[in-house]
């Protein structure tokens, strides 16, 4: 029986995938490769081109040798997305591409797989690796044999520009092997990417080339700001040979001074995912060919650049993890406040991207917010116990604290009532209120200048920091009270054994009152007598 690849571990075997893939022009030998790995428990594979409505047979293995099918039956269950052609044992997966149907993976188990989800999740993936070789065998038929610009053979220029994409391992490579292809047609050029679900329109530019080449970026930008950002988000390129003669073009702080422009939208699973600007400060004229080249090669780049992604989000995952292991391991070692507010301070900045944090515990004599840690200016302090007092107030504080729940803003300019909150600097927020058995510790809290800057792993690491965090405090105060209640104990114990062995009232006085006011670090202290019975006369 065939082990089923584990979907947690697969960012290596899809990078393999992926390279195996695409160093392979012939499908069946593709589905070959692909299905051992992927869907051992697949025994037959087609792939069926979707083309003048009809669904004409491209590959297969394991099957009969079919070469034609009625669309019907196989296209409306593939609109279904991966559900059973009427046998639990066939399913069928579109191969998408611009929000069409490339393509259908048609595949036959010998049982019901034991695990559905898992088995669609897998289809899912194996549809996702096909496209860019559907792609090449489609492109291979409609392109002409050899229409050449300055890279010679286009066809041979985009299967390197290909192989270089699929080898890259970050977007700047990604944006040389398109700016390569064009044969320096386009000068500048970056790539934006939507890594921000809550806010769509932000763009994240995370590789741009100039005149100093290829190299990362990190800067963020609005997809509005860019012409016919409605077609992009319908996934429409844009191709504006030159500005001048484009009455609808409107010139653009990312586009400056370009007369030549090209936009490819990225996208994934019919989403748009980000996109890639080229321009020029010159005319520049591009054949249909070249056009659909560099469409295919975008798609390739999306696919690419999500597997970067999932990568990235895993190994982030995964440090993310060892470091909360080893965060949770110091507190339990300590019981010692100054010692647990240095290390959520340290732990905290080596995982999460941000420009101040604060931690403040509740003073129940002051009624109000102690500081006990902070970051900010690049600088830490520790003050467990003489920091500022803080007052609880400010839209985001009053509500974390009186409803005990987590607070994240992406944006405190766009929430009202924000000229009353303290954090006046800061652009993206969370508060998470320190709770323990019920009771109300104090407060938490970090900020970034930047707008959007925690992600969805950056929410749930701080969550679950300041709920250890929480305890750990707690901890280290139920150990203080019982080291004050022991300490009072052991002096009045051996207080009592003192005034014992004293027989003058006064010198008992004395040794109270000395003993009192050092324990206490007071400075004066005075004992009042008065008599039982104040209205009876001494005889």
């Amino acid at each position: 029986m065939s082990t089923l690849p584990d979907l947690r571990d697969l960012s290596d075997v899809l990078k393999v995938l992926a390279e195996d893939i695409h160093s392979i022009s012939d499908l069946d030998q593709i589905l070959f490769n692909l299905l051992p790995r992927l869907l051992p428990e697949v025994t037959t594979a087609r792939i069926y081109r979707v083309f003048g409505g009809q669904v004409l047979l491209l590959s297969e293995t394991g099957g009969n040798g079919e070469t034609l099918l009625d669309e019907s039956p196989l296209h409306q269950s593939a609109l279904q997305w991966l559900e059973p052609t009427g046998e639990d044992t066939r399913w069928v997966a579109p191969l998408v591409a611009r929000k069409r149907a490339l393509a259908l993976l048609d595949v036959e188990c010998a049982a019901p797989p034991e695990d559905t989800q898992d088995f669609t999740s897998r289809l899912r993936l194996a549809a996702q690796l096909l496209v860019p070789a559907v792609q090449s065998v489609i492109a291979g038929e409609q392109i002409e044999p050899a229409p050449r610009g300055d890279n010679g053979n286009i066809t041979e220029a985009q299967t390197e520009a290909s192989n270089a994409i699929f080898r890259a391992g970050n977007p700047a490579g990604v944006l040389g092997a398109f700016l390569r292809f064009t044969g320096g047609r386009y000068s500048r050029a970056h790539i934006a990417l939507r890594d921000d679900r809550e806010n769509p329109s932000q763009l994240h530019i995370v590789a741009e080339a100039g005149d100093n080449g290829e190299q990362p970026a990190n800067r963020f930008v609005q997809l509005e700001g860019y012409p016919a950002h409605e077609a992009l988000r319908d996934l429409e390129a844009l191709y504006i040979p030159d500005t001048h003669d484009s009455d609808n073009f409107a010139a653009s702080e990312f586009m400056d001074g370009a007369r030549s422009l090209l936009i490819l939208p990225l996208a994934a699973g019919g989403q748009l995912t980000g996109l890639i600007a080229l321009s020029h400060h010159q005319p520049v004229a591009l054949t249909p060919f070249h056009l659909e080249a560099l469409r295919s090669l975008a798609e390739q780049a999306a696919v690419v650049m999500e597997n970067q992604r999932l990568l990235a989000d895993s190994e982030q995952r995964a440090r993310q993890l060892q470091h909360i292991a080893r965060f949770s391991q110091a507190l339990q070692g300590t019981l010692d406040i100054e010692t647990i507010a240095r290390t959520m301070l340290d732990e905290t900045l080596q995982l999460i991207a941000l420009d101040r944090m604060n931690i403040a515990l509740y003073d129940p004599i002051f009624k109000s917010l102690r500081l006990i840690a902070q970051y900010e200016d690049g600088k830490s302090r520790i003050m467990p116990t003489g920091g500022p007092l803080l007052q609880i107030r400010g839209a985001f504080i009053v509500q974390v604290w009186e409803q005990g729940e987590f607070l994240v803003s992406n944006d405190v300019y766009g929430t009202e009532d924000i000229r009353r909150v303290s954090e006046d600097e800061v652009r993206s927020l969370m508060i998470a209120p320190l709770l323990s058995r019920g009771h109300k510790l104090g407060l938490v809290s970090v900020g970034s200048v930047r707008v959007n800057a925690f992600r969805e792993t950056d929410v749930a690491v701080f969550q679950q920091m300041a709920n250890q965090l929480a305890n750990a405090l707690a901890n280290a105060e139920a150990y203080a009270q019982s080291q004050r209640q022991a300490a009072n104990e052991a002096f009045v114990n051996a207080l009592s054994t003192r005034l014992e062995k004293q027989l003058d009232i006064r010198q008992m006085l004395d040794i109270t009152l000395r003993e009192l006011g050092t324990s206490l670090g007071a400075r004066r202290g005075r004992i009042r007598l008065s008599a039982s019975n104040p209205g009876r006369s001494g005889g």
